[in-house]
């Protein structure tokens, strides 16, 4: 396999075919984003400090164990992502980021053109930098307004979350309400023994309701066509 939040990861996603990545995303201790999935760099890389301990220049020469790919600035990322007409779910890890590091952001969604194929998870403060430029995840008050009936323009959100606890009936009406319905399998959500069958049911079951994509673990891509988000693993 290849590090996680690698370039060689993305290409991998690429090969595949998933539509989009998801890419984790910390900021640099002069504020920069870069890409990488753990908190702390002990297990992927050997060294036992964060992405916040080191300036862009430091962290961009620090290469995976067994590897020769090195940690990734979101720049070069979103470059590699954008040539393979990859689109985007950032997970901002920094939650309490700076100004500079969301303007950062922002600039670089501007930079590669992907205003228009971008997701989000993150926290509050993130969603109020990136609202407009990437969907957000939809809100349980705005769901309850769904459930209850009425009418609610959810335009600019995706329904996000965990197959065993939604309500498939409500998946027509939150598409046509405006939102995209992205369900997500990973293998933490199931027993370590039967995830593999458990997955593979859930996508059964969500496929045959009419959701839009998959946020999936890699190791269940074979359950899919074209339409998942991949993590990059």
């Amino acid at each position: 396999g290849s590090p996680e939040c690698s370039r060689m990861a993305i290409k991998l996603a690429a090969a595949n075919k998933s539509d989009m990545v998801e890419l984790d995303v910390w900021e640099t201790s002069d504020h920069y984003p870069v890409v990488f999935h753990d908190r702390n760099m002990m297990d992927a890389c050997g060294i036992d400090g964060e992405i916040r301990d080191f300036t862009l220049e430091a962290v961009t020469q620090i290469g995976f164990l067994n590897s020769d790919e090195t940690i990734t600035s979101l720049d070069d990322m979103l470059g590699l992502c954008r040539s393979l007409n990859l689109g985007i779910m950032f997970d901002i890890k920094s939650r309490d980021g700076s100004d500079r590091f969301f303007n950062h952001i922002l600039g670089l969604i501007e930079k590669h053109n992907l205003d228009r194929a971008c997701v989000l998870l993150g926290s509050e403060r993130a969603r109020g930098y990136l609202k407009g430029k990437a969907l957000l995840t939809l809100p349980d008050e705005l769901l309850d307004k769904v459930k209850q009936g009425e009418l609610v323009d959810l335009h600019g959100y995706y329904w996000f979350g965990v197959p065993k606890t939604w309500p498939v009936d409500l998946i027509k009406s939150v598409q046509q309400s405006g939102a995209l319905v992205i369900p997500a399998l990973n293998t933490f959500r199931y027993s370590p023994q039967n995830h593999r069958a458990e997955a593979k049911e859930d996508a059964r079951r969500l496929i045959a309701a009419g959701v839009d994509g998959f946020q999936i673990d890699s190791i269940y891509q074979d359950y899919f066509g074209r339409a998942k988000v991949e993590e990059a693993e």
